[in-house]
């Protein structure tokens, strides 16, 4: 429990940091969606599983190592 709530506390602080509303950087919309991205990953314990099995096989395969939800 205390691993999850530390994990959110992080997620809240990128969110926010990065959010384009409070960050005029030209990164930060781009930065949100991933941090968003690697929340929703994170958090669903079946979707971690799936990008886990994905990205053994990309690094077999020699990939690169960032790998978007939903691929």
């Amino acid at each position: 429990m205390l691993l999850r709530n530390k994990f959110k506390e992080a997620y809240r602080i990128l969110a926010k940091e990065s959010h384009p509303d409070r960050n005029s950087s030209p990164e930060a919309k781009e930065k949100f969606k991933l941090v968003n991205e690697t929340y929703c990953v994170l958090s669903d314990q079946a979707a971690k599983t799936q990008y886990d099995a994905l990205y053994d096989i990309m690094m077999m395969l020699g990939a690169s190592t960032h790998i978007t939800a939903g691929t």
